[in-house]
């Protein structure tokens, strides 16, 4: 686990990958804003090449929520590094499937450990 992890309950690590839960519903602006400054900071502060963000308990995902994964993407593969999704609920990947980002910019796998697995195929 790398030395700067900071002290946040929706991030976590497990076989090198950092993993990122979000919590059931990311719509409130404070909350995302939040969330958002966690996660960007944790990327900034750990540099990890290899990224889940695992959305098994979420049940509505805004459009902002939504930006804060494009701009995680965008930081992470800017220094080489890969951003994966994996289990998404119905109405969480309508969602995605309506803005069109899913499959362009990230492949989407039915678990967390489907998702560790594929950094190594």
């Amino acid at each position: 686990m790398p030395e700067n992890v900071p002290d946040h309950p929706s991030i976590r690590y497990a076989d090198g990958v950092m993993i990122i839960d979000p919590p059931s519903v990311v719509s409130d602006r404070l909350e995302i804003a939040n969330l958002s400054e966690a996660w960007l900071s944790a990327i900034e502060a750990n540099r990890p090449n290899r990224v889940v963000v695992s959305l098994d308990q979420v049940s509505f995902f805004g459009s902002e929520a939504i930006g804060v994964i494009l701009r995680m993407a965008k930081r992470i593969r800017t220094y080489g590094g890969n951003i994966k999704l994996c289990s998404m609920g119905k109405v969480v990947r309508e969602i995605f499937d309506i803005c069109q980002i899913v499959p362009i910019l990230f492949h989407v796998y039915d678990s967390t450990a489907d998702a560790i697995a594929a950094f190594d195929e």
